[in-house]
This record gives structure tokens, C-alpha cells and sequence, in this order.
């Protein structure tokens, strides 16, 4: 599963994080996340193979192979 967004910060709040606040949010519920796009070392180390919810930029899951469905995906604009 995938969360995908295309800006980090939102044009009319330039203060906010969006990859931190979904992984607040993901860590509230237990669930497991991994922010491939924060980092060079976070792309680089990415295994499609762990069980966790994926956080990334749209041009940085390219070429990732994501299981996923549909329904799976939210996209953030």
C-alpha cells in the first residue's frame, strides 16, 4: 500500500510537512511506514518486499514496483 503526494509542503501553508503529518497519522494506528522520498539512504534502501505502508512523492515511485490495487492508493494534491 502506497500513500502518494505530489508536494512535500502545500503552496498555502508553507509550514506544514505532509510526509510527517501522514506518518504521525500511520503511527497513531500501528501501522508500519517507510518515507522512501525523505532521503537519498531512504530511497536507496527501499525493498518493495517489506510489509509497510510506502510515503513518496509521485516522481520518486517511479519505476517502484508497488503491489497495489486501485483502491490501495490515496493521491495528494
Amino acid at each position: 500500500m502506497a500513500v502518494i503526494y505530489a508536494m512535500k509542503t502545500p503552496e498555502n501553508d508553507p509550514g506544514m510537512n505532509l510526509p510527517l503529518l501522514i506518518g504521525k497519522a500511520l503511527d497513531k494506528r500501528g501501522l508500519l511506514h517507510n518515507w522512501i522520498s525523505e532521503d537519498y539512504r531512504a530511497k536507496r534502501s527501499y525493498d518493495v518486499a517489506t510489509e509497510s505502508v510506502t510515503i513518496s512523492t509521485i516522481h520518486s515511485v517511479k519505476g517502484k514496483m508497488i503491489p497495489s490495487d486501485p483502491f490501495s492508493i490515496s493521491y495528494f494534491r
